[in-house]
This record gives structure tokens, sequence and C-alpha cells, in this order.
């Protein structure tokens, strides 16, 4: 059949359609040469259920994505090697615009996209990710892009004629030369190609933010990870962030690492960042190539300053801690920290019942909330036989509350099934020592831990509390038997 511009000038007045409930209405010229006038294309409905089945159910967004109104609408003009394109898509309250200029001989393109949503997570709320707003908070979605494109290499002869292949609309390499997203308090710009040649494509680039906003881990979340998107393509990304936040507060500064992806393993490798003033190593490793998929995390962290002022925290009542904390709280020191840890399953929950491995932490010089070692020693070295009463109340009361400063910390434990065995824990001070041993559910939050409480006297009595139950709101249980005792066998001051 002869090419359509040798036909002349050809004009749809008008093509209405109905297809999977969207209806179509197209027009246009085409005249001589191929030159394309007025082309115009609408689709609309008020039901986009229907366009979901046209993703692999991979890549498909969550159900409430698809439900209510769409419509597209596209004009077109210009030659074949030159034919512009104004498209705009209204869907879920976004709108995506694109500007590209098409060359129809070659199957290069180029030119703007904008997506935008005047609620950032909403809009994520939607493809599937709820809670957004608690780490990305409130705020637009705007990503603006100047992409480009071309059709497959192999589809051009060595004569720089278009094979069959090409002429089939096959899609090649994809640059977006100048990227900016902002969503929230999310700030960041890339430059990012994805090139489909090979066995399977290929990403690279660079990514650089000024705020890199991310979710705290749900790590008893039962819902199976989409550890099916790392495999059939490969990546090579280094990626930069000023600062990183976690549900809104900072947490990191100056982070830089390389996001690998080949074979179904995902690797962030090498990391580093400055966290609480100190240098953060960390590498993370993603097998979704084996079943159950393996998550491994290497990380030390050297040096970090934790400065929350102990005077404060000692002035806050007990029961003013915030919901969920570890009723142990490390207030401040000098901290190093190592850990090796490993886990499988399809989910953040069976990823935590099966984490396994070991956690070293050394501090120096700080300050631990939960009970106050001072006191302790204050109330055993003036206890008194004839004030009994008083004595074990208040001693009772130091075991249980108030913050002890230390000269240093060492936490040796081994996770074991998702539960964190301690396998050695000492604390010393000017005050005396402490000794911690027990384990602690990392899965159901539940706490069996004994702190053994040596004041720093001649001869001190076996003091120790045991926290049992929910971590957020444990049983704290003093054990005063060996201090009672000890306080009976003292000889009664003379009168």
């Amino acid at each position: 059949a002869p090419p359509l511009a040798s036909l002349g000038r050809v004009t749809l007045r008008q093509l209405e359609a109905t297809l999977r409930g969207v209806r179509l209405i197209a027009s246009g010229t085409v005249g001589e040469g191929g030159r394309l006038t007025e082309g115009k294309l609408q689709a609309s409905t008020d039901d986009a259920s229907a366009l979901a089945g046209l993703l692999a159910p991979d890549w498909r967004p969550a159900a409430g994505f698809w439900r209510g109104p769409a419509a597209l609408s596209a004009q077109l003009a210009g030659p074949a090697e030159a034919l512009g394109l104004k498209l705009a898509l209204d869907m879920a309250n976004a709108r995506l615009e694109a500007q590209p200029v098409i060359d129809l001989r070659s199957g290069k393109w180029a030119g703007p996209v904008t997506l935008r949503h005047p609620g950032a997570p909403r809009l994520l709320g939607l493809l599937g990710l709820p809670r957004a707003e608690a780490w990305l908070g409130e705020g637009s979605l705007s990503i603006i892009a100047q992409l480009s494109g071309g059709q497959l290499s192999g589809g051009q002869t060595s004569g720089g004629q278009t094979s069959a292949s090409h002429a089939s609309g096959s899609i090649g390499r994809v640059s977006a030369e100048l990227l900016d997203v902002t969503a929230g308090l999310l700030r960041l710009s890339a430059s990012l190609a994805l090139d489909p040649a090979g066995e399977v494509p290929l990403l690279t680039g660079r990514i650089q933010a000024d705020t890199l906003a991310l979710p705290e881990p749900a790590w008893r979340d039962a819902t199976p990870l989409p550890f099916a998107l790392l495999r059939g393509w490969r990546a090579s990304v280094p990626i930069t962030a000023r600062q990183v936040l976690v549900e809104r507060e900072p947490r990191l500064m100056q982070a830089a690492g390389m996001i690998s992806l080949g074979d179904g393993v995902l690797r962030l490798d090498p990391f580093g960042a400055v966290l609480a003033g100190g240098a953060l190593s960390f590498t993370l490793v993603a097998n979704a190539a084996v079943d159950p998929p393996v998550l491994a995390v290497s990380a030390t962290l050297a040096d970090a300053t934790l400065d929350v002022p102990p005077d404060a925290a000692a002035e806050a009542p007990s029961g003013a801690r915030e919901p969920g904390s570890l009723p142990l709280d490390l207030l401040a020191g000098r901290v190093n920290l190592g850990l090796e840890l490993s886990a499988d399953g399809h989910s953040p929950a069976a990823m935590l019942a099966t984490l396994s491995g070991g956690i070293t932490l050394n501090v120096e010089r700080g300050a631990l909330s939960g009970f106050d070692l001072a006191r302790v020693m204050r109330t055993v070295a003036s206890a008194d036989p004839r004030t009994r009463p008083a004595t074990e109340t208040a001693l009772r009361e130091a075991m249980v509350e108030g913050v002890t400063n230390f000269d240093r910390l060492e936490i040796r434990a081994e996770a074991r099934s998702g539960t964190l065995v301690l396998q050695e824990g000492a604390l010393t001070g000017s005050a005396g020592t402490a000794e911690f041993s027990g384990s602690v559910g990392l899965g159901a939050r539940v706490l069996d831990l004994r702190v053994a409480l040596r004041p720093a006297i001649e001869a001190p009595p076996e003091i120790a509390v045991r926290l049992t139950g929910p971590w957020a709101k444990p049983r704290r249980s003093p054990e005063l038997a060996g201090f009672l005792r000890w306080l009976a066998d003292r000889n009664s001051p003379t009168p």
C-alpha cells in the first residue's frame, strides 16, 4: 500500500468510538509530505478501573487509584520529522502534561514533562503507600522533567534505513537530563537514563537530594514487600543527600552511597553519612533472587554524640516518656556501635521474626534513664534499720526512675529468631556499677531484663530490678531481699 503522505491531503473530520468504557474522539488533517495539522485526540471515562488491566500486575497501582474519572487530551501538529505533541492527562486529582517533539522517521523524541498533585501524601495513599503524611509531611507534588528518547539502536540498518522492528515502535533509551521532584518535605534532583539494550534494561544516572524524607520501617507489618520489582532489570545510581529525615525528624547529614541492582539483588554499598556527629558506614543487601528473600545489614557508627540534657530528663516524671520508648533510654554520651544482622521473609514481620546476628554498643561519659544509681548509693549508705519502711520506699523509687550518669557502658547482644539476647551488659560510674542480663522480644515488643545494681560502698548488698512485659509499659519489680537481709544485719546506732 502507498504511504499515507503520497495520497495527498487526507482529513479525518471526526471519529468516535468506545473501548473498555473509554470514549474516544479523534480528528485531524494529513497534508502533503505527511504534515499533520489540527490533530486532536480526546479520551474520557467515568471509571478508570478498566484501564488497570493494561499494566502488568507487579506495576499496577492499588485499586483506589483507578476509581473515579480520567480524561486525556492531545494535540498534534507538524511534519513527520518534527511532530509536536501537547498532551494532558487528568486522573486521581493529578495532572500530567507533556510537550515532546517527535521524529517519526528516526523514532527520536524530546520535550518537557510535568506531573502535579495538590496533596502528595494523598496521592501516595492511592498508590498503595498509606500514612505518608506521617513521614512526608503535608504539601503538594511537583515533578518537572526534560525527557528524551528513541527506538532501539538495533532498529536501524547499516545504511540508515528503518527496519521492520524499528517501524513497529519498540521503545529505546529514555533519558531524563533534568528531573526535579518536590513532594511534601522531599526535595531532590536527578539525571537518569533507562537503556533497554542488552538482556535486561539498565538504569544509570545520579540522584542528589537536598532533603530526603523516609518512613520509619514498619517491622511488624505482615504485608508482603514488592520484591518482584527487583527482578528483570539492572541499576547503578550514586545518591547523595544533604539531610535525611525519618518520620520528619532529621537523622542523617551528608549521606552518600551507591545503589546497584542486578540479578534480583539490590545493594546499597558503600554508604556513608553523619549521624549525631559521628561517622556512619552502612551496607544493605536485599536478595530477591532466592525464596524467601534475604535482607542483610552491616553497619558501624563511630564517635556519635548524644546530648539530650540529663537534667531535663531527670526533671521529667517517669510517666512522661513518649509512648513506645524503651524504659531504659540512653540520653547522652559518645557512642560507638557495630552490627551484623540478617533476616529472611516476604514481609517486614516475617523478617523481624527471623532476625539473627550480633550487636555491640560502647558508650563513654553518658547518661541513662530508668534508674538513679547515685540515689541508690546514698539511700543504701545511709540506711537505718529503725527507718526501714521509709528507706525501702526511697530505694524502690530510685531503682525504677531517674537518671544515672556513667563513665562507660558496654553492651553485647545476639539476635536469635527475632529475640535479642544480652551476652554482656555492664555500666560503670562513680556511683557504682550495673549489670544487665535477659532478652528483648523484638516482634512482640516484650522485655525480660534484669538490672543488678552495686552501689559504690564497701561490701554492698545485692540489689536488682526486673523489667518484664510490654516494653512501652513494663512491670518494674525491685528485688530487695538481699538488701533487707543486709539491713537487718547492721547494728543499730547507739542512742
